[in-house]
């Protein structure tokens, strides 16, 4: 019996069975997780399987076809987006390259770079832009043109450092083997390519502003991310044990206690305009505004 002992976990498993019939037949990974502690309350993946019938599936071979094995929350690596861009705002605002009233005017088309492709959505879209806008107005709406502009202007150096210290294109520490993923800059391209391709071009910079190029983050690392935004910089360790106790339950040999991995000095001001962009995107005009009508929860989100 020496050798057994109790394993309590954070994962909650009403919630995760509503994530995973929420997800359906679509594939894709809903993750939960209490930013006040870094406990993971839900992390689910779909396409999945019954555990009770896996030994059913490798006696039949185990080829993976639909990627049942793949966790796709810390298992798998994807573009962050427009998710990216609270990361070129917090770069820009906290070395003052713009304020919180800073207004950058969107022209349709981002001709500084001599990419054709630079363009904001809804130019592609309608032909219209988001005319002249600040940094909150640009996270709601996403204005692709605004943070080509911003990401122009800031470092690299500033922008890698912000992403760097949310933790993003880093390992989390969860318990559990994580993929790693990498962030956008002239060492990861190095690494990638070669010949012209491995070079750093101001091109490269202003497509990672929006969360593309070669930034490829696991969706455990955005919701990190996310987090310690929510926390006001504090990132906290992910953890999926709350607490384990010997065989008996009457000694416990390790427990859940939140561990503070970074602590991120963040200007008020710089919260707040992100805080009300992210506000904005599911209420007003914003880009999730339509999905999150007559929610009776306020909510945030990109």
């Amino acid at each position: 019996n020496a050798g057994f002992c109790d394993m309590q976990l954070t994962i909650n498993a009403d919630i995760s069975a509503a994530a995973l019939n929420a997800l359906g037949r679509h594939n894709g990974t809903v993750g939960l997780y209490d930013y006040k502690t870094g406990e993971l309350l839900c992390m689910v993946s779909a396409p999945t399987f019954d555990v009770n019938n896996a030994d059913k599936i490798f006696e039949a071979g185990g080829k993976d076809t639909e990627g049942i094995f793949i966790n796709r929350f810390l298992g798998a690596t994807y573009a962050p987006g427009s998710t990216f861009k609270m990361i070129t705002a917090l770069a820009g605002l906290e070395t003052e390259t713009i304020g919180p009233d800073t207004l950058i005017t969107d022209k349709g088309i981002f001709k500084d770079t001599g990419i054709p492709y630079a363009r904001c959505w809804i130019y592609s879209n309608t032909g219209g832009t988001h005319q002249s806008i600040n940094v909150a107005h640009a996270l709601e709406v996403s204005c692709n043109y605004f943070f080509y502009d911003l990401g122009s202007k800031i470092s690299l150096k500033a922008m890698d450092s912000t992403a760097k210290g949310f933790g993003l294109g880093e390992k989390t520490g969860v318990e559990l083997p994580e993929y790693v993923g990498h962030r956008a800059n002239a060492e990861t391209k190095a690494e990638l390519y070669t010949g012209d391709r491995a070079q750093w071009y101001t091109g490269d910079q202003v497509l990672a502003a929006i969360g593309q190029s070669d930034n490829l983050f696991t969706p455990l690392q955005l919701c990190s991310y996310i987090s310690t935004l929510a926390n006001g910089g504090t990132r906290y360790q992910p953890h999926l044990l709350r607490q384990v106790k010997d065989y008996t339950g009457s000694q416990v040999l390790q427990d859940g206690t939140p561990t503070v991995l970074d602590q991120l000095e963040i200007s008020g001001s710089t919260l707040q305009a992100v805080y009300s962009g992210m506000l904005g995107v599911t209420t007003e005009d914003g880009t999730a505004s339509s999905v999150f009508a007559n929610y009776p929860i306020q909510v945030a989100g990109k």
